[in-house]
């Protein structure tokens, strides 16, 4: 491809593996094995510059991007590509671009694995082509736009088609952890502290103690399952957001330890029935049911630490005895005032002495015992307490910033001039 094109740009999107037809076959003998290289079996070319003098390479021999660009442009876009090709940096793309003559081809940089797509939509921003730039794009693409503006710090150069681009709702489609990377690249403040939130309170960690997000899918079976938490964003952001986390779930299971030194106490009863096994009971469970949370707190999020804590629905410590003969007087029974009657159909029979008595109210210590409600609310005020991070603390300063002057808004272009 050359020249423009009229709607949003997808260079590559089913580009195969490599065939044995698509293989040059090395003569060289190499210890009796031939060497076999891959051949570049797809190209795709777009001019942004016809007289530049770079061209960037993406991807792998057999499905290529080649992009002929000015290196000036890239330079004044990007404090990244400004420095690899100054020849008073001293790296090697400088030396080989400053070596260059007028009759020389343009400078081959290869950049790896990204996008082409998505670094196309951002060369024509740059080279001033913006009538092939789309006026909007989805989730994933914003995504991998925002992955290329980080890497070579093009904040400034594409901050009003960022602005332009972030929807109002970060949310649907892509992860938590890509929409906060998303909003950190475009500035969104209000958006970045609510993001860093939710991966605070939803967010687990591995095995290997790194931090891994929820993925839901849209399945019948609805399952979640999980992903490494985004790889572009700041490691800074990575461990405040897992430190904050952790003080948060450690609060909660401090207050479960309180809960259970309560409950171990021989001379205080909690129990509403003032009954010392109901506290046993719940002093068991208390100990039994946090005992993971509490070896591995990191395995689990704030927001479903008491997911996995379900406490019995149906308690009962004083059942009757069996029969009248044995029983104490309960008090009434429907209007009569004796301890048992032959004539009470609704009445209990003794298994011994078959009388009828009124059999004590069974009463379920799990409604009033229960340590659960109140370990809920303990936890939901910790959530409420829980604060995003700040934009602020983290984000790169301007060129403009750096240069000491903030253009206000309705400023005169001729108050930034600055005469000798």
């Amino acid at each position: 491809m050359a020249g423009g094109i009229a709607t949003p740009i997808e260079l590559f999107t089913d580009c195969e593996q490599p065939t044995i037809a698509w293989l040059n076959l090395n003569k060289k003998d190499l210890g009796g094995v031939e060497e076999v290289e891959p051949r570049v079996s797809r190209i795709a070319s777009i001019t942004f510059d016809p007289i530049g003098d770079l061209m960037l390479v993406l991807g792998p021999p057999t499905c290529q991007a080649r992009f002929h660009v000015s290196s000036k442009v890239l330079s004044l876009s990007s404090p990244v590509f400004r420095t690899m090709l100054n020849f008073k940096s001293g790296f090697k793309e400088g030396k080989d671009l400053a070596e260059r003559t007028a009759s020389s081809p343009p400078m081959e940089l290869f950049l790896g694995d990204d996008n082409p797509n998505a670094l196309a939509i951002i060369l024509r921003i740059i080279h001033v082509q913006t009538r092939w730039v789309p006026q909007s794009l989805g989730p994933e693409r914003l995504y991998e736009i925002a992955i290329i503006s980080d890497k070579y710090d093009m904040r400034d150069s594409l901050d009003y088609w960022l602005e332009k681009w972030a929807p109002e709702q970060f949310e649907g489609t892509i992860s938590v952890d890509k929409w906060l990377f998303i909003a950190f690249v475009c500035g969104r403040v209000a958006e970045f502290r609510a993001l860093s939130r939710e991966l605070m309170l939803e967010c687990q960690a591995d095995n290997d103690d790194n931090l891994i997000v929820p993925i839901s899918t849209n399945n019948q079976e609805s399952v979640t399952s999980f992903n490494p938490i985004c790889e572009y964003i700041p490691q800074s952001i990575v461990a405040e957001i897992e430190a904050v986390r952790q003080q948060a779930i450690e609060v909660m299971l401090d207050r479960v330890d309180k809960r259970i030194e309560n409950f171990s106490n021989p001379n205080k009863i909690n129990c509403a029935e003032e009954q010392p096994l109901c506290d046993a009971l719940v002093l068991g469970f208390l100990i039994r049911e946090f005992h993971q949370a509490k070896s591995h707190p990191e395995s689990t999020s704030l927001r479903k630490l008491f997911d996995g804590v379900s406490f019995p629905r149906r308690i009962i410590l004083d059942n009757s005895t069996g029969g009248c003969c044995t029983t104490p007087v309960f008090g009434f029974c429907n209007g009569h005032q004796f301890r048992h009657t032959s004539l009470c159909s609704s009445c209990t029979k003794c298994t011994n002495c078959g009388k009828r008595y009124r059999a004590p109210e069974e009463k379920n210590h799990a409604i009033k015992c229960s340590p659960i409600p109140e370990l809920k609310k303990q936890l939901e005020q910790v959530i409420e307490l829980t604060l995003g991070l700040e934009y602020t603390r983290f984000s790169r300063q301007s060129i403009a910033e750096k240069a000491g002057y903030s253009h206000g808004e309705g400023d005169d272009l001729w108050d930034c001039i600055h005469y000798e």
